[in-house]
C-alpha cells in the first residue's frame, strides 16, 4: 500500500512528540529512518521563518496560505525519500493543519480543497496521537529554551489551543489512515513500546 512506511506522529506542543520520535529511531538502530520536520529542513526552512517571524508577522489568512505551502513542499519531500528509508516519520501532520483554521477562527470551507488534497496524499500512512493532559503540555513548553511563536503567546492562549487541537482529533476522520493512541503522560519506554508494536510487521 501507498505510504505504509509513513508514520505520522501528531500532538500538542509538549505532548512529547519529539522526545517519542527521537526515541523511537534508536530502537530501529538496524533500519534506514528519515525524520522530516518543518522547521529544520533546508527546503522548508524559508516558509518556515516567514511563519514564524515576530518582527514581520503576516495575517492571519496569508499565514494559514503559507502553512499549507509548507506541507505542499513538505509532500515533495516525502515521496521523493519515501522509496529510500526503511521509515519515514513526520514530525506533526494533517491535523495539526487543520487545527490552525481552528486557532484563527478562519473559515474552513475557504481551505478545505486544499487541506483534503494534503490529506489524500498522506493516505495509507499511520497517525500516532500523542495524548498528554494540557498541564503536563504546558510545564513541558516553559522548560524549552526556543518557544514557537504560539508556545510564546502564553499559558491562556495555548490552553485555549490545546482544546480545539484536541477537538480536532476528535473530529478527524478519513479511512485512509491507521490511527494509534499513545499516551505520552505515562513512561517514555510505555509510549516507545506502543508505537513498536504497531510497526512491528515492518521491523
Amino acid at each position: 500500500m501507498l505510504n505504509n512506511n509513513l508514520y505520522i506522529f501528531e500532538g500538542y506542543d509538549g505532548s512529547g512528540k519529539s522526545t517519542l520520535i527521537s526515541k523511537v529511531t534508536a530502537v530501529l538502530h538496524n533500519k534506514t529512518v528519515r525524520v522530516i520536520g518543518r522547521k529544520n529542513e533546508p527546503r522548508l526552512a524559508a516558509i518556515s521563518q516567514l511563519i514564524e517571524d515576530p518582527q514581520h508577522p503576516t495575517s492571519e489568512d496569508a499565514e494559514m496560505r503559507l502553512r499549507i505551502a509548507l506541507e505542499t513542499e513538505r509532500l515533495h519531500l516525502i515521496s521523493r525519500l519515501r522509496s529510500k528509508f526503511d521509515f519515514v516519520f513526520l514530525d506533526r501532520g494533517p491535523i495539526s493543519l487543520r487545527a490552525w483554521v481552528s486557532y484563527y477562527n478562519l473559515d474552513l470551507p475557504k481551505y478545505s480543497l486544499l487541506l483534503e488534497g494534503i490529506e489524500k496524499a498522506l493516505q495509507g500512512a499511520t497517525m500516532f496521537l500523542c495524548r498528554s493532559d494540557f498541564e503536563t503540555c504546558w510545564n513541558r513548553i516553559e522548560r524549552k529554551e526556543n518557544k514557537s511563536k504560539k508556545e510564546l503567546m502564553g499559558k491562556q492562549t495555548n490552553w485555549q489551543w490545546y482544546n480545539k487541537y484536541v477537538s480536532a482529533c476528535e473530529t478527524f476522520q478519513n479511512e485512509g489512515y491507521r490511527i494509534v493512541q499513545v499516551d505520552t503522560n505515562c513512561s517514555i519506554r510505555q509510549s516507545v513500546d506502543c508505537v513498536i508494536s504497531n510497526i512491528a510487521e515492518f521491523i
